[in-house]
């Protein structure tokens, strides 16, 4: 009776191991599909592109992005084998939820000065007197609007090309010449 029972236990643990290595081998590869066709869609959009014209910044956002999704299947991955073993779902939740309030803060700290810019950005689209061409005043610092983009307007001051960011437009007064 004993030997049966110990025959059933490591057939359990044969098995829950053999469970473990299938969802950990279709969670990498169900993240590197989603990662490619998440890029390729991305790529299809031209996503960089938008981003480089629209925000004048360049950034691999198409990369970026597949490569989140692939982390984020591998993570759901590992919590599923992870579950498999036997460890509870409870501290996985804690920890979980933790790795992404740091994610959380992090992302807000590193994009503390881009989002009011982006916000100020579309007020100056939205009234529409800042534009290509207008000399203006702020700051001690005069001269011609050379371009205006959602993060940051260009003004030429005689010699030199001064980029200015939006939220300090939206901040200080601004004298208009006309």
């Amino acid at each position: 009776m004993i030997n049966q029972l110990s025959n059933l236990a490591l057939n359990t643990g044969v098995l829950k191991l053999g469970v473990v290595i299938v969802i950990i081998l279709v969670g990498i590869l169900l993240g590197r599909l989603a990662g490619r066709a998440i890029k390729r869609i991305m790529k299809e959009i031209e996503l960089n592109k938008i981003t480089q014209d629209l925000l004048k910044i360049n950034l691999p956002i198409e990369t970026l992005l597949s490569r989140i999704a692939s982390w984020i299947i591998y993570v759901i991955t590992i919590l599923f084998a992870l579950d498999q073993v036997g460890l509870s779902s409870t501290t996985l939740n804690i920890v979980l939820i933790f790795i992404l309030a740091v994610i959380i803060i992090l992302l807000l700290l590193s994009v503390k000065d881009f989002i009011p810019n982006i916000i100020a950005g579309f007020i100056i689209y939205t009234k529409g007197n800042i534009k290509k061409g207008v000399k203006l005043k702020v700051n001690n610092l005069s001269g011609v609007i050379v371009s205006v983009s959602l993060l940051e307007t260009k003004i030429k001051t005689g010699r030199e090309i001064v980029f200015i960011p939006n939220s300090i437009l939206i901040k200080n007064s601004i004298i208009i010449k006309k």
